[in-house]
């Protein structure tokens, strides 16, 4: 056995040796210098302060547990186990979100024309005779009318002119009330806009008149 082993060994069992009310411990050296402990103080030995070893009480049987002299070991019933059977319904799988399609940015084509209207001659007006003969219709057209368009004049509804300018001669209104329009139409005849009506009174001599006359 090693040296330092021994040497614990005989430490370890003065210290057990020792009366825990009074445990006094001496460390000296040998004449090889070797470290020698005794309960005993020898020459130059060191008193070394031994802290007192916890105890444990002995465990007292109760009187209940005591039977004939023996007592019987009870021992605690194992904790129940519950097993829980595998569920056999199938997990639930959600269905797919739907996601909205897309909005596509619509294209609004700006109209050709922002305003179409009749400047002359104005609602209301009359027309005797000769002015009759020399009526001019003006329509305002904004922006100005494009190259490929046409303008076209309306007497109650019926296509009377045709033309690629902004206005019309007119001299062979009939006595009575008409309602003039304008509308400008594409090569192909696609209207693109139109006027408001306009309504004027032609007054012209009847022939019986002039015939007494």
């Amino acid at each position: 056995m090693p040296v330092y082993l021994k040497r614990m060994f005989c430490v370890t069992c003065l210290l057990l040796g020792v009366s825990a009310q009074a445990a006094q411990v001496y460390m000296s050296r040998d004449a090889d210098g070797n470290i020698v402990f005794s309960d005993r103080a020898e020459g130059k030995a060191e008193r070394i302060n031994v802290q007192e070893l916890p105890t444990v009480p002995a465990y007292m049987v109760p009187d209940r547990l005591k039977q004939a002299g023996t007592t019987t070991a009870t021992t605690a019933p194992a904790p129940a186990t519950i097993s829980t059977p595998l569920s056999t319904t199938a997990p639930v799988i959600a269905p797919p979100m739907e996601t909205a399609p897309a909005k596509t940015k619509s294209t609004k084509v700006p109209p050709d024309y922002q305003s179409l209207s009749i400047v002359s001659p104005r609602s209301g007006e009359t027309y005797q005779n000769g002015d009759a003969n020399n009526l001019m219709v003006i329509a305002e057209i904004q922006p100005s009318m494009k190259e490929d368009d046409a303008l076209q004049l309306f007497d109650n509804g019926t296509l009377i002119r045709h033309t690629r300018t902004n206005y019309f001669a007119v001299n062979d209104l009939e006595r009575g009330e008409h309602k003039l329009e304008v509308a400008i139409v594409s090569k192909e005849g696609k209207e693109k806009i139109r006027s408001e009506g306009v309504i004027v009174y032609i007054h012209r001599n009847s022939i019986l008149k002039n015939a007494r006359d």
